[in-house]
C-alpha cells in the first residue's frame, strides 16, 4: 500500500493529489522536450540550408569553369589549326627558297 510522509495510509485525497502532480510533471517534461525537438529541428533545417546554399555557389563557380574550360579547348584547337596551316606556308615555302626549314 502507498503511505504518505506521516506513515498513515494515503487517503483518496493523497491519491488524486499525487496523480495531478506527476500528469503536471509530465506535461511539463513533454512540452520541454517539444520545444527541445522543435530547436532541434530548426538548427538542422537552417543548417541544410546553409549547406544547399554553399553547394549552389560552387555549383555556379563549377559551371562556369566548365563553360570557359570549353571556350579555351576551342581556342586551342583554333590556335593548333593556325600553326599547322603556317607550318605548312613555312614548309612550302622553304621547298620553294631552299631555306633549310625543319619542323619541331
Amino acid at each position: 500500500m502507498i503511505k504518505s510522509n506521516n506513515n498513515k495510509q494515503a487517503t483518496r485525497k493523497d491519491l488524486t493529489d499525487l496523480e495531478e502532480n506527476l500528469r503536471g510533471d509530465f506535461v511539463k517534461e513533454i512540452t520541454r522536450l517539444d520545444k527541445r525537438f522543435d530547436d532541434l529541428e530548426d538548427g538542422i533545417v537552417k543548417w541544410k540550408d546553409e549547406i544547399l546554399t554553399s553547394n549552389d555557389k560552387l555549383s555556379k563557380k563549377l559551371d562556369n569553369y566548365l563553360t570557359e574550360q570549353v571556350a579555351i579547348d576551342l581556342n586551342y584547337k583554333r590556335l593548333d589549326k593556325k600553326v599547322e596551316n603556317v607550318e605548312g606556308y613555312i614548309e612550302k615555302a622553304d621547298k620553294k627558297l631552299e631555306l633549310g626549314f625543319e619542323r619541331a
